[in-house]
């Protein structure tokens, strides 16, 4: 089993469009960290920034009597101004080398596209290759076969991630200097406001979008291998990723939609003051529910590789 997942490895890190992927990961954490460079650039230190957020408190004021329904995260959003104000935390820009890696980390989506296109293709391609057959002769059983390739994907998702992450702190530290900012994140939790170390509260976004970053490239390996065919894996996983809030707020109405895969995957919901998307939702029952979805999607794969016959 062991030379099976070394061997997954180094056939797929030997493939010029999997190190084509490394090197456009590279180049987009690169580009963001440009254009906030430049953009960065034409701002300049606000010696006033506390006469502006109590005018902005004033507005967001005026604006809860006219909206009533913002009147929550216009209150939030109040509390954390007085809060900055008062302890003297001026607003976090993303030109500091933790701004900018929170900024990045908003858009891991790249990363999970390209994990959702190894997950698509590491198991059609051997029947398009016809290298299958070369698997199924040795002393391999299909179950070690698909765990093997299953285990490189998410080795690869892993990988991706962390490039990711070091990738944003090196261009972020070249950009903006390796010191950070002493300023911690700020969130409202049952109207007081607290505080997070910023790279502590950074870290956790990215292990919870890791999460979803796995089950999404589930459903690519399984799409793939119910199919035969990564374009299809592709273009669903990549429509599913897109597609979550909508469809979160589109069955919003259904008591059921609190036990669909797209409702749980929102794990940032119950942190930092956030609010679940449905009542008596927890994140325990959202980790307990998307662990038996990946549950079913990876025994719908064996099932589909192992008895299914299909010509290789």
């Amino acid at each position: 089993m062991n030379n099976l997942i070394i061997n997954e490895n180094i056939k797929l890190y030997y493939q010029r469009s999997t190190q084509v992927l490394f090197v456009l990961l590279f180049l987009f954490v690169l580009c963001g960290g440009i254009i906030s460079k430049v953009g960065s650039g034409y701002l300049e230190d606000n010696p006033d920034w506390k006469d502006d957020l109590t005018k902005y408190n004033s507005f967001l004021t005026s604006q809860m009597e006219a909206n009533p329904q913002y009147v929550e995260p216009y209150t939030k959003e109040i509390l954390m101004n007085e809060y900055r104000i008062k302890n003297n935390y001026e607003p976090i820009a993303d030109d500091n080398i933790w701004g900018f890696i929170n900024s990045i980390s908003g858009k891991l989506s790249i990363a999970t596209i390209f994990s959702i296109i190894i997950a698509s293709s590491i198991l059609t391609n051997e029947y398009k290759w016809g290298t299958l057959k070369n698997l199924l002769v040795k002393p391999y059983s299909k179950s070690k076969i698909l765990a093997s390739k299953f285990i490189t994907v998410l080795i690869y998702a892993c990988v991706q991630y962390l490039l990711m992450l070091f990738f944003s702190w090196l261009i972020g530290g070249f950009m903006f200097g390796f010191s950070g900012t002493s300023q911690p994140h700020l969130f409202v939790e049952n109207n007081v406001v607290k505080e997070i170390n910023l790279s502590m509260y950074v870290l956790i976004n990215y292990g919870l979008d890791a999460i979803n970053l796995v089950v999404l490239a589930t459903v690519a390996f399984m799409i793939s291998t119910l199919f035969n065919n990564s374009a299809i894996s592709i273009g669903v996983s990549i429509t599913i990723m897109f597609s979550l809030t909508v469809l979160t707020d589109f069955f919003s109405d259904f008591f059921w939609n609190k036990y669909s895969l797209f409702s749980n995957l929102h794990l940032e919901d119950y942190l930092f003051g956030g609010v679940p998307k449905m009542e008596d939702m927890t994140l325990y029952s959202s980790l307990f529910i998307i662990s038996m979805y990946q549950i079913m999607f990876l025994l719908i794969t064996w099932i589909t590789f192992t008895k299914i016959k299909r010509d290789v």
